[in-house]
């Protein structure tokens, strides 16, 4: 027997019993319609959220493929100083080279002005004897 909200005593029918049993039914059936929309919901996520990492993931692979080969194509450390040693014995080789032009200029010069002193001596010696 149930006690009513007021105190009295209440028979518990048959009847009673079945409108119980279908309202306990169809709570429990909403309820699983209920977490079974969730957890669809949340497969559903799931599906986007890894999609979404795909597409990241093979945007983060192309990054760094892409500098994979920039960094395949650059100077290493070694090999930039040995270029710059070719280049400083390279620029000694010309220094020289201009230098030595230089001073085979220099040279003409004074063998073109020695020249013309001793061709202005032989002048002078001939003016003096033809005087």
């Amino acid at each position: 027997m149930a006690e009513s909200p007021r105190g009295r005593v209440q028979n518990f029918t048959k009847p009673d019993g079945v409108a119980l049993k279908e309202h306990f039914e169809k709570l429990l059936a909403a309820q699983y319609d209920y977490f079974t929309a969730r957890l669809d919901a949340a497969e559903k996520a799931t599906e986007i959220a890894a999609g979404n990492m795909g597409n990241r993931l093979a945007s983060m692979n192309e990054f760094r493929a892409a500098m994979q080969d920039l960094s395949s194509r650059m100077v290493t450390r070694e090999e930039q100083a040995l270029l710059t040693r070719k280049l400083e014995a390279d620029i000694a080789d010309l220094k020289k080279s201009r230098d030595q032009a230089e001073g085979k200029a220099s040279q003409t010069s004074v063998i073109v002005s020695l020249l013309f002193g001793v061709a202005g001596v032989i002048f002078g010696i001939v003016n003096l004897l033809a005087t």
